[in-house]
């Protein structure tokens, strides 16, 4: 009698449907192989019906979690449930108390017994060697002899060493990765490859280079003035606010004449480098909390309740978040309230326009200063 293994390879290259027995001998549905006994293989062309005993042990051993050979129940259920995912595979086998082979191993049974692999290293090569003694006996042979892993032949005489023996000896060979990821036959992904590169790849390349051609300042924080709502007063507004934060030139514009509320300014940093920031004269547009992470700084005159639309309504609060600026006339009065508050007094001289660009660099180094203390990254120049 052949081994029941090489048999249940046989019979599933010829396509031949084995049937499961019960002790008594009644043919029993696959659903039942807890109940069977016996495994009957039918004849095949010019050999002869076989039974195994579903209890008889196999040559492949599972090495997880531990070193064992496999009876023909747990091949044959491997078997039956090979068009099941691992987790319908594992359900299916608890529900018949049988053990459950893992992932690599059961993908490796699997293409033995469908011939997609001619070799395994789980096959034991001391029963691999054993022949079939009737009609199939040579292609049971060579089904055997074909599924044994190669292993590097190496003599030894008496001067070596224990210790290199037992290293042989335990030498295990690598089986193709392929072979148990995706079968014989690799499904070819070129397609989706050069589908990549057309869709995303070059795609991406092409928007980058047009980024660079068009590149303009990255929008990096806003300022919003406290002083809004028409303060006359406030000796930013508006209108003089882009000419002195950007050209370092101030403008004593007592009254706003710009339509506008918003104002864009560019700025090259030595400490961060280019970016942009937008000038907002009220809070309208500062809808979403997200939007206040991103006030850098806050220029007042010191009138508390300029701050109710905010989202921080505290002056205190308020200046612990953002940066705080007075800009005032050399000279005149500051109010007592702004001097409790978390800001910088900032004063400029009436008609020396000189030292406006002093001034200027003053505010934007403490700017940066609090962007850098609050994480925002160091740019490089």
């Amino acid at each position: 009698m052949s081994d029941s293994l090489v048999a249940l390879r046989s019979a599933i290259a010829s396509k031949v449907s084995p049937e499961l027995l019960s002790k008594d001998g009644e043919v029993l549905a696959d659903a039942d192989l807890s109940k069977a006994t016996s495994l009957s293989i039918p004849a095949a062309g010019d050999g002869e019906a076989q039974t195994f005993q579903l209890t008889e042990l196999t040559k492949y051993e599972s090495k997880v979690p531990n070193k064992m050979q496999l009876d023909l129940r747990v091949v044959y259920n491997c078997w039956l449930t090979r068009d099941l995912n691992v987790t319908d595979y594992i359900q299916v086998s608890d529900e018949r108390g049988i053990f459950n082979l893992k992932f690599v191993e059961r993908a490796d049974l699997l293409g033995w017994l469908k011939g997609e692999n001619e070799e395994s290293e789980n096959i034991l090569s001391d029963k691999a060697g054993r022949a079939d003694e009737g009609g199939d006996g040579k292609a049971a042979n060579k089904a055997i002899d074909e599924s044994k892993p190669t292993k590097k032949t190496v003599s030894f005489d008496d001067s070596s060493s224990a210790e290199l023996k037992l290293i042989y000896d335990r030498e295990r060979s690598l089986q193709n990765h392929n072979s148990v990821l995706r079968g014989s036959k690799p499904i070819d992904f070129s397609t989706v490859s050069k589908e990549c590169q057309k869709s995303i790849i070059q795609a991406f390349k092409t928007k980058q280079s047009s980024t660079a051609r068009n590149k303009k300042p990255e929008l990096h924080g806003a300022v919003s003035k406290g002083s809004s709502n028409g303060s006359q007063k406030a000796l930013l507004n508006i209108t003089n606010v882009k000419q002195f934060l950007e050209s370092a030139v101030f403008e004593n514009v007592m009254k706003s004449s710009s339509s506008s509320n918003v104002q864009m300014i560019a700025r090259k940093s030595p400490r961060l480098g280019y970016y942009k920031f937008v000038v907002v004269d009220n809070t309208e547009r500062l809808t979403k909390p997200e939007y206040w992470d991103r006030v850098v700084a806050v220029f007042v005159t010191g009138q508390a309740w300029q701050f109710k639309q905010y989202l921080w309504s505290d002056p205190n609060q308020l200046f612990q978040k953002v940066a705080g600026f007075c800009l005032t006339f050399n000279g005149d009065p500051v109010l007592p309230q702004v001097k409790q508050w978390n800001v910088d007094v900032v004063g400029i001289d009436r008609n020396q326009r000189f030292r406006d660009r002093e001034v200027c660099e003053m505010i934007w180094s403490k700017i940066e200063r609090w962007m850098v203390s609050k994480g925002w990254p160091v740019r490089k120049r």
